[in-house]
């Protein structure tokens, strides 16, 4: 059938065309999501094999660029780009593996677990951070390691495993999410409050949401649980940069694309991000000047000379040489 299009060859969704693929009122908004937090990562990040700051030479820096968690108004985002040859791999041999996980599913809500197994009767999920810790909790290693991020299907209703003391229940059945994390417990606050605001708005039971704990080892196999608080309301959207040497690239790359037939009616700034940070933030949005290239060298110009005075000389010397031969020749 033939398809009905607008002035700038884009297809016009009509009754008959109409599909509910993506549709789902827990996916919206499908496209221009906010961002509200991107978290930190030590140097090392993302080697998950042994994150410590010993393997910061194996990580490739094209891998350390391709590393990102990141929590939007309605999900949260990540990535953990493979790296086979470790720091030897190269950009073309690098492979995404890119999670995305709406606040109505799992991890953030109870649902199931390892695709098949149904999890809803031991509690809501639970997503915490712990502080490693050495010799009875008096050393922090967070220099070393960095802060992990857990997370568990069920919070097995709390309990401990000696009931009242040692560590939680739930610390048997939860696996790492992020690792080599800086100041997760911030990231974990605006998350929390995003999920709150995502689940009052599309009416979803806060029984079956995530809790959001912070696990600090205290020794003795006896760890205490604190409590998340949420972040401060509203929360204000991140804008993102990428620094210069790539905003560069995306200037020239929208400077290019501005002059085609498709880009009309477009602004050109349109997919630039800057990052402004949150409240009380100077940073503001500026138009990005390009530097001048100190290996560009001047070209020397000749001085040129008024036509008339060229003339002049020319005829004079053609005088003198004629003179000279004259001479010769009556010699």
């Amino acid at each position: 059938p033939p398809v009905s299009r607008d002035d700038m060859g884009n297809v016009i969704a009509s009754s008959s065309n109409y599909q509910a693929f993506g549709m789902s009122k827990y996916m919206a908004p499908a496209a221009g999501a906010e961002l509200y937090a991107e978290l930190e990562f030590k140097e090392f990040a993302p080697c998950t094999t042994c994150p410590i700051v010993c393997c910061q030479c194996l990580v490739p820096e094209a891998a350390k660029k391709r590393f990102y968690a990141r929590v939007f108004e309605n999900r949260v985002e990540y990535n953990y780009p493979n790296s086979p040859c470790c720091c030897c791999t190269t950009e073309r041999c690098i492979t995404d593996c890119i999670t995305v996980e709406y606040f109505d599913k799992p991890s953030t809500r109870a649902g199931m677990c390892c695709y098949c197994i149904p999890c809803i009767c031991c509690g809501p999920p639970v997503i915490y951070n712990k502080v490693p810790r050495a010799l009875c909790a008096l050393i922090d290693l967070r220099p070393c390691c960095g802060e992990t991020v857990y997370r568990a299907p069920c919070n097995c209703f709390d309990c401990r495993w000696c009931l009242c003391c040692g560590p939680p229940c739930y610390n048997c059945c939860s696996f790492p999410l992020f690792s080599a994390t800086v100041a997760s417990e911030e990231f974990l606050s605006i998350w929390r409050t995003a999920m709150e605001d995502y689940a009052t708005s599309r009416e979803l039971p806060m029984h079956e949401m995530a809790r959001f704990r912070r696990v600090a080892d205290r020794g003795c196999n006896c760890d205490q649980t604190l409590i998340v608080d949420p972040a401060e309301r509203p929360l204000e959207p991140l804008i993102m940069d990428r620094g210069r040497a790539d905003d560069a690239f995306i200037m020239s790359s929208l400077v290019r694309s501005s002059h085609s037939p498709s880009a009309v009616g477009r602004p050109v700034g349109s997919a630039v991000m800057e990052r402004g940070s949150r409240k009380g933030s100077s940073n503001v949005d500026e138009p990005y000047e390009e530097e001048p290239d100190p290996v560009v060298r001047k070209k020397k110009k000749k001085k040129k000379q008024p036509a008339g005075e060229d003339s002049s000389a020319s005829g004079h010397e053609h005088s003198e040489s004629s003179g000279t031969k004259k001479k010769k020749k009556k010699k």
